[in-house]
Parts: structure tokens; sequence; C-alpha cells
């Protein structure tokens, strides 16, 4: 064959191979992801893994009888699962969707730490800064706590105050106003930066900060800094963003008897939104997963990501965490982050609960891979999903280079 029929071949089947390995995606993506389509199915690569994951997830799923669900997995910087489950309310027809919104609880703190760190790379605040600095009314039973509490050992819950202090509060509406201006009657345990006291209402002293240092809230640097220019489209930080958007899950809580009941909708802990204030989609929670891994880094650089994924402090590895996540060497906390050190594998990772809703998410940088799981009816196994996946995903890595070692 003569060279010059050679090239022509070469090039339309080149353009066929890329034509059919580009994979388009029902998610809205900001420009910078458009610009940047990948043109390789990462997909492929973990294929038998994935599949079998979906398979276990599905029957999971379906023997709880869970209502409405969504997953997403990340690898190499692409969305390689992408996956709604069930109803948005029990006993309709109105099927989840990857733009249905769910409420994120506690998973919210990884986007504060994030902001947090964020700003600070800014400087526009300085999260070495104490507390009092910034807020001179701010007061504690201790004055030592009360003078050394820096924004680092808020975001790290590594304040010495007594865990899940004024929570119950939370859960009765209090503002957080008044909150703020009962946190001197709180008990103190500790020294700054001594030991791991898990907090709500403290955590969201940031909120304070933000308001009295910047003039806006949040809220609004949520949106401006991360959401809009990620292009987390169905994401919001209000209760009244979430009910506006029509397309929400409902929650819904488990009776011994009869199952999965719709509950009503509430606006607990809206009060403190840089802990558990954040709503988002499966199609949102994707894009984040994709900004943590390091694919946007003209929105969230890698030093952001770095300052809030390094551990402050150990935290104790409950029964359950060992159980699920198998062999860890060590488990702490960064800036709005859990940090786990499994089988020589770092996790950063964090779940949330709110009445009728769970959240997980988890990343492994140096494996490229995460995964994120939305529920609007919380069920024990769902503590179980990420774990699965993330060792799984492991052990699946470690096979593979067994297998090329001996070929």
């Amino acid at each position: 064959m003569r060279i010059s029929h050679i090239i022509p071949l070469f090039v339309i089947i080149f353009i066929a191979v890329i034509g059919y390995t580009i994979q388009p995606q029902n998610i809205q993506h900001s420009e910078e992801q458009i610009v940047c389509e990948d043109i390789i199915d990462y997909r492929a690569e973990i294929a038998p893994f994935l599949d079998t994951f979906e398979l276990f997830l599905h029957k999971k799923i379906e023997q709880a009888h869970l209502v409405g669900a969504a997953v997403a997995v990340v690898y190499k910087g692409q969305v390689v699962l992408l996956k709604p489950y069930g109803v948005k309310k029990i006993r309709t027809t109105d099927s989840v969707d990857v733009h249905t919104a769910f409420r994120l609880a506690s998973v919210s703190k990884g986007f504060t730490g994030i902001l947090a760190a964020k700003l600070h790379a800014q400087n526009l605040i300085n999260i070495d800064t104490t507390v009092i600095s910034y807020l001179p009314h701010f007061s504690l039973k201790r004055t030592k706590n009360q003078q050394e509490i820096t924004l680092r050992h808020i975001l790290s819950h590594t304040t010495g105050v007594v865990a899940h202090s004024f929570d119950p509060s939370i859960e009765a509406g209090a503002s957080f106003h008044s909150i703020f201006h009962s946190l001197r009657n709180a008990n103190i345990t500790a020294m700054p930066g001594k030991v791991y006291t898990y907090q709500n209402a403290l955590y969201s002293i940031f909120d304070t900060i933000v308001h009295a240092q910047l003039g806006t809230t949040t809220k609004q640097f949520l949106h401006d800094s991360i959401f809009a220019p990620l292009g987390m489209n169905n994401a919001s930080s209000s209760f009244e963003e979430f009910i506006d958007s029509r397309n929400f899950a409902y929650p819904h809580s488990l009776h011994k008897t009869k199952g999965y009941t719709s509950i009503r909708l509430n606006n607990r802990y809206y009060s403190v939104t840089a802990a558990a204030g954040v709503n988002a989609s499966i199609a949102d929670m994707s894009i984040w997963l994709q900004a943590l891994l390091g694919k946007h880094q003209t929105v969230i650089p890698q030093d952001v990501i770095t300052e809030t994924s390094v551990s402050h402090v150990n935290t104790k590895i409950p029964y359950i965490t060992q159980k699920n996540w198998g062999n860890i060497a060590s488990r702490g906390y960064g800036l709005g982050w859990r940090i786990l050190n499994t089988n020589n594998n770092i996790v950063v990772q964090h779940g949330g609960y709110v009445d009728g809703y769970r959240a997980e998410i988890a990343y492994c940088a140096d494996k490229e891979i995460g995964i994120v799981f939305l529920s609007n009816s919380p069920h024990v196994f769902i503590s179980q999903i990420v774990p699965h996946f993330m060792v799984g995903f492991f052990d699946y890595q470690n096979q593979l280079l067994e297998t090329i070692a001996h070929n």
C-alpha cells in the first residue's frame, strides 16, 4: 500500500477512536470543564471493579428499601459513575435525578474548611489569628481558652470545649446569635490544640468571623467562591433555596414495623451554615470531588486542598469505623475533614446526618479516586458504602499490580 493511502487511513482510525472514547455526561459543567473535555475513558481502566461495586450497591439499596439515593465516583479527574436511585418522596413516582438536591449535613464542614483555607491564602482572613481578635465579645468560661483559641482550632475541633456543646439549642431552633452569647457557659475539658472535641455551634463561629471581617456571609462566599465558579448549579446553603429549587429529596425516617415514612421538612441546622447548611445534588458533588482531586486548580488551588487535608489532632477509632475500614493505622481531623491512614493509603473523608438525610464522601489523592453517596432515607448500611468502595479499590489495584508483576 502506498504511503499517501496509509496516512488518510490512519487519520480516519484516529478520529474514530477519539469519537468512540469521548463519553458525554448529563452534567452542567463550568467553562473550564467544557474546554478541557477528557478524551480517554478512564472508566475502562477500572470497569470490572466498578461493575462489581454497582451490583453490590444496587443489592444493598434494594435490601434496605431506601427511598431515594445517588452515587458518584471520580477517577483520574473524570466522573466514571453518576447514578440516581429511587424517588424523592415515598409513595410517589417522582424519581431522583442527578440534579435532585439533598441536605449534606456535616459534609458541609469540608466546604467550610476549603473556603477558610482559600480566604487564608488570599489574605482575607488568617486562620491562625485568635478568635477574640476578630470578635472582641467572644467569651468562654476559661479565660486562657478564650484568649488563645484560633480559627484553626475551631475548624479542627481542638478548642477544648466539651463536644457537641449547644447541639440541643440548635435542634430547638435557637438562633446562632443567642448561642454565641451563651458560649461563656460551655464546659471546657482541655487547652486549645490538645484534644479533639467535635462541634457544630462552635464550628459556625466561622460565619460570624466572615461577617465581621469581610462584611458578607458564608452563604455568599460559598456561592461566589465555590458553587458558581465550579458550576455547581444545584448547590445552595439555606432552607429557602433548598425548597425553592423544587427538585429536592424529601426526608424520611425508618420505623421497625412501618418501614420508611416521610417526615416533615425542617430548617434545623441551617442556623449553623458552616457546620451543616449546604445542599447539593449528586451532579454538584461529582464536580466537587473533581475539584478536591485537583482538577479545578483555578478555583480550588492545590495548596488550599493540602491545607485542609493535614491532620491536626488524633481522634479515637470507634469500633464500627475499624470494622468498616479494616486496618486503620491512624485517624485524625484536619480542617473540616477526617483523615484516615488505612493500609498505607491516606483517605480524606466525612459523613453527615440530619433528620431524614445521610451523606458520605471520601477521596484518596494519591490514587486519584473519590466517591460520594447521598440519601433521603438513613440506614445503618450507609456507613459501610464508602469504606467498602475505597478499601475494595485499594485491593483491586494491588491485585492488578501483582498480576502485572507475575507476567
